[in-house]
């Protein structure tokens, strides 16, 4: 777990500090605020899932778990701006990369609230939301160097349910993949497409699938 939080503090954390740094124009708009923004659901989606009690994995009850947990977030996070944020925001720039109806993404240094309505329009202010998440970030760092037992347990079992969980969803792709890969190599005009389990029944006259180390040997 531990080298997992530095590839995050090392890596992710500066990518996000320096995306909020980025000038946006006069209105407020553009200058990555959609980047941002993308990576800062990511991270939220990721720490909500990693500090939740329960057995579940859903994006949005991981945003509110976060969101709304006023020992990470401010208290002026209300569960009408977390459900806008999932649905309208989130949703959207995963899936169409710009938010849905009338909605704007945006920087406002100078405006302290998340959401802005600005006539017909709400605004995402990812200002307001990087600085919130990147504190947060550090309050769940800080328990975990105070050795916050209750925390790093809920995380570390998290945690591994996460890999066991990609292992589960993800292994036989990886497998088919590492096969296609040793056929080639193995014959010199390789069909472009074979039978997975065709080609596993083949390959296991000469090798074994390690399911440790994701190869056949």
């Amino acid at each position: 777990m531990q080298p997992y939080f530095q590839a995050l503090s090392k890596h992710l954390l500066p990518e996000i500090e320096s995306l909020a740094d980025k000038r946006a124009n006069e209105e407020g708009l553009g200058n990555f605020s959609i980047p941002l923004a993308a990576i800062l659901f990511s991270m939220i989606d990721l720490l909500g899932y990693l500090i939740r009690k329960d057995t579940e994995t859903d994006t949005p009850q991981n945003f509110r778990i976060l969101l709304l947990n006023d020992s990470y977030f401010p208290n002026s996070y209300r569960s009408e701006d977390v459900e806008l944020v999932i649905k309208i925001y989130r949703h959207s720039i995963t899936h169409t990369v710009f938010p849905r109806a009338t909605a704007e993404i945006g920087k406002y240094e100078k405006e302290p609230n998340l959401i802005i309505r600005d006539g017909n329009q709400l605004i995402l202010n990812v200002h307001v939301l990087a600085k919130d998440f990147i504190n947060a970030y550090a309050k769940i760092i800080l328990r975990i160097e105070q050795s916050d037992e209750d925390l790093i347990k809920t995380i570390s079992t998290r945690f591994k349910k996460m890999r066991d969980d990609d292992y589960k969803k993800y292994a036989d792709t990886i497998k088919y993949y590492e096969a296609c890969q040793l056929n080639r190599n193995m014959n010199k005009n390789p069909v472009k497409y074979r039978d997975r389990l065709e080609l596993y029944k083949e390959l296991d006259k000469s090798y074994s699938w390690n399911k440790n180390s994701m190869k056949w040997e």
